[in-house]
């Protein structure tokens, strides 16, 4: 039996007067709401009014969040200042002001556009970056059109959510893993073989989780398990423009994971290849048992040389001792692999 300390979310003044006068030892954790409504008033993004969508209403709810996040998320600072968790008991969306506003039909239409699964996994994502151990909504089911309280993620208990969406409930279901969608940032507009992609996490998600990137059409050069990562761009023979990928995949201690993918247009920038390294030679290309690789000028700066597969592995490195360097690669299987020199870098054909 766990004892659990309700918060009302946001409200700091109350909850640190309510923190600081309980005994610690009556407590096992702390339970902040974390329901989200609406900004009825002129200060509402955007201001809501008869002729406001669904879509409007789902834009005000989650500016009205955003803002009010800072004070949430300092209710769980403090708790876990007294070395408590934190959990979930009830939550979810509570647009109604317990009035019938004019635009109470597009309240009711939002709950189940597909943008409200969106809207929920802002608000279960930030919680459980904040440190909730388990988040549980207030209703399982309920009619939403209703003036009194926060309408059910289902509207009936015997709901077909194959043919009734249900955007709410399944969003709960969801994050039932706590493995918050990861988001990307970096070199997201465009790439190419002139110079490599550099890839972030923007969310970080906390020592509880594990990283994973991958390339399509592209090689993750060095640790893809990092919370960053750089990738060098490949393209089939003859192909010049073409899309590459990158995928981050978020990895929970029970093996739960969440999977963010982004398409980049990718263009090869025919006849630079050579100006990249434009301090070397390297032939043949492609090899069978070996490729050397001539040094034009031995004032190069460059000491050492790494060869990698498609998947980002290091396979060699390659010390540049002198004019000419040779690389065996008969220890290779046929395919594709990438040779980096500083900052630049080559394919090369192993056959």
């Amino acid at each position: 039996v766990k004892r659990v300390l309700g918060l009302q979310g946001g409200y700091n003044s109350l909850n640190e007067l309510i923190l600081s006068q309980i005994k610690q030892d009556e407590w096992d954790y702390a339970s902040p709401t974390f329901y989200y409504g609406l900004d009825h008033g002129n200060t509402g993004n955007p201001v809501l009014n008869a002729s406001s969508t669904a879509l409007d209403v789902l834009q005000n709810s989650q500016n009205a969040f955003l803002d009010f996040a800072p004070a949430i998320h300092q209710d769980y600072r403090n708790t876990h200042l007294f070395g408590k968790p934190v959990i979930n008991y009830e939550g979810g969306q509570h647009f109604t002001d317990f009035t019938q506003p004019p635009y109470l039909q597009a309240m009711y239409d939002a709950q189940v556009l597909p943008q409200m699964y969106d809207l929920y996994n802002l608000v279960l994502d930030s919680i459980h970056l904040w440190g909730s151990k388990m988040a549980m909504a207030f209703t399982l089911s309920g009619a939403k059109e209703s003036i009194y309280g926060s309408w059910g993620h289902l509207e009936d208990i015997d709901q077909d959510v194959t043919t009734q969406p249900a955007p709410k409930y399944q969003a709960l279901l969801d994050k039932m893993a706590h493995t918050p969608n990861p988001i990307i940032s970096g070199d997201l507009t465009f790439g190419s073989n002139l110079n490599s992609s550099h890839f972030q996490v923007a969310n970080p998600i906390g020592v509880n989780f594990t990283y994973q990137w991958t390339a399509n059409n592209g090689i993750v050069i060095g640790n893809s398990a990092a919370d960053n990562c750089e990738v060098t761009w490949i393209f089939p023979n003859n192909v010049t423009d073409t899309i590459g990928t990158i995928t981050l995949t978020v990895l929970d201690a029970n093996g739960c994971s969440a999977i963010t993918s982004i398409n980049i247009p990718i263009n090869r920038a025919l006849g630079m290849e050579n100006t990249l390294l434009e301090n070397f030679e390297i032939f043949p290309n492609p090899s069978k048992d070996y490729f050397s690789i001539v040094q034009k000028s031995l004032n190069s700066l460059d000491e050492k040389a790494y060869l990698y597969n498609t998947m980002g592995q290091l396979l060699k490195t390659i010390a540049l001792n002198g004019e000419s360097t040779n690389v065996k690669v008969n220890d290779l299987s046929s395919g594709v692999y990438l040779l980096r020199i500083g900052e630049s870098s080559k394919r090369i054909v192993v056959r």
